[in-house]
């Protein structure tokens, strides 16, 4: 629903819903590598969120140490998102926002509450290149709901985003083989994850790590590489 302003210009009195889901979802997090809401107007239809001077990952020119430190910050995020009951969905290079050195997930317009949706829903927003296996297949979607699994998903994409950010190419969901993910978990050991990788890219989501499981692993090749600790 629409209205007008004192100078007759449109004027939102009704928020969108894609608005209000965002808000609702985003309004309590707090965590370092989750970009912070620093002002709403939902009336308006406008989120504002704090500012990221280094653009998104997709921006970024990236070694394999940049690479490793990028990861870390995301799983970090993804693991608080999950222990919150929220799974992000559209996890990619443009949805990681850099704000002093530090990598941030953001464009929580995809995020969900865990379970919320009604069985079998097909809202979900994802972005073909990057999705995992049950954003495209219903029958398994509502398997790894039923199993509660269902934040599974974003571990999926951050072993889609690893790739890609090495130059590689990402495991479609809707294009997944066992031979496409051997020769994804083969271009990953030039980041020294080519079993979390493969481990992130099975079919079925309950055999996937935990965001949690992700982030350790990640952590301990910094530490492997004799990178400071500091730095992340």
């Amino acid at each position: 629903m629409t209205g007008r302003t004192s100078r007759g210009a449109p004027r939102l009195t009704v928020a969108p819903p894609a608005v209000l889901k965002e808000l609702e979802a985003v309004k309590a997090l707090s965590h370092r590598n989750v970009l912070r809401l620093a002002d709403a107007w939902p009336k308006y239809g406008v989120l504002a969120y704090e500012w990221g001077d280094g653009g998104s990952l997709r921006d970024q020119r990236l070694s394999p140490r940049d690479v490793l430190k990028a990861l870390v910050h995301v799983a970090w995020g993804l693991r608080y998102l999950h222990s919150r009951g929220v799974v992000h969905g559209d996890l990619k290079p443009e949805n990681v926002i850099v704000a002093g050195g530090v990598c941030k997930v953001a464009d929580l317009a995809s995020v969900r509450r865990l379970l919320s949706r009604i069985s079998g829903s097909r809202a979900d927003s994802y972005t073909p290149g990057f999705r995992a296996p049950e954003q495209v297949d219903v029958r398994l979607g509502a398997e790894a709901r039923a199993k509660g699994f269902e934040d599974r998903v974003d571990v999926y994409q951050l072993a889609n985003l690893a790739l890609d950010l090495i130059g590689a190419e990402a495991v479609d969901g809707a294009e997944w083989s066992r031979e496409r993910v051997e020769g994804a978990a083969r271009e990953a050991e030039a980041i020294g994850l080519s079993d979390l990788v493969r481990r992130a890219l099975e079919l079925e989501p309950w055999r996937r790590p935990s965001a949690e499981e992700a982030a350790r692993r990640i952590a301990a090749e910094w530490r492997r590489r004799g990178l400071p600790q500091y730095l992340v």
